[in-house]
């Protein structure tokens, strides 16, 4: 009987939490004014702006990228107007490690520096690819011995 007492005066605290004072945090703020646009309605094609039609587009020189040091290429994730020495197509492709049981992919995107393409697995191991061959390089366990999954 008092474990039952217990329960439906947690229950109905938790449900009066609206109606304690705000001691808590801070209040959530009014929404802003003004008319809400949804982004993803996609109910009408895009249009082009005729009052910049004639406009000249001007790009800057574009650059190689040898690097990328991080998802997204850099920390800005502006890859600004990167160079292609041809028609782009795939050189090479490799095992890159092993997914996890639950059949997802890598654990981290991929990066490049120096010439090499590293990945870390799902199984916490890094591996070096040669940026222009794919060949492997080298790999190595991340996990330390201590923290073996035994799965």
């Amino acid at each position: 009987m008092k474990r039952a007492a217990a329960v439906a005066t947690f229950a109905l605290a938790l449900g009066a939490c609206d109606l304690l004072p705000d001691y808590l945090g801070e209040p959530e703020a009014p929404p802003l004014p003004g008319e809400r646009i949804s982004v993803l309605a996609l109910e009408r094609a895009p249009e082009p702006d005729e009052r910049i039609a004639d406009l000249e587009v001007r790009l800057p020189k574009p650059t190689l990228n040898l690097s990328w040091p991080q998802s997204g290429g850099y920390a800005n994730h502006a890859m600004h107007h990167i160079a292609a020495p041809g028609p782009l197509a795939r050189a090479w492709s490799a095992d890159a490690g092993e997914g996890d049981s639950e059949g997802r992919g890598l654990m981290a995107p991929p990066i490049v520096a120096d010439g090499r393409v590293y990945t870390f697995d799902a199984e916490s191991t890094i591996s070096a690819h040669d940026a222009s061959t794919g060949r492997r390089v080298w790999e190595a366990g991340a996990l330390p011995d201590d923290e073996e999954d035994d799965a």
